[in-house]
């Protein structure tokens, strides 16, 4: 997982997602995404509880807990 050591730039694989966490964040479903594709920050919000990143070419931001550093 990523939490709050993402960065602008860094190259992430996509673990999947649990329903859950995506509305603690209040972050869109990542249901589009794949598993096997590596995506690149684009832009990363961080709060108390949790870090929003949103990917290059994707305008939807996601719960940073559905990635891991590649």
């Amino acid at each position: 997982m990523l939490g709050k050591e993402s960065e602008s730039g860094m190259r992430v694989t996509f673990l999947g997602y649990i329903p859950e966490q995506v509305k603690f964040a209040g972050t869109d479903t990542p249901d589009k995404l794949n598993t096997s594709d590596i995506y690149v920050i684009d832009e990363v919000k961080r709060y108390n509880r949790y870090t929003k990143i949103r990917l290059e070419g994707d305008n939807l931001w996601y719960n940073s807990v559905h990635f891991r550093i590649t």
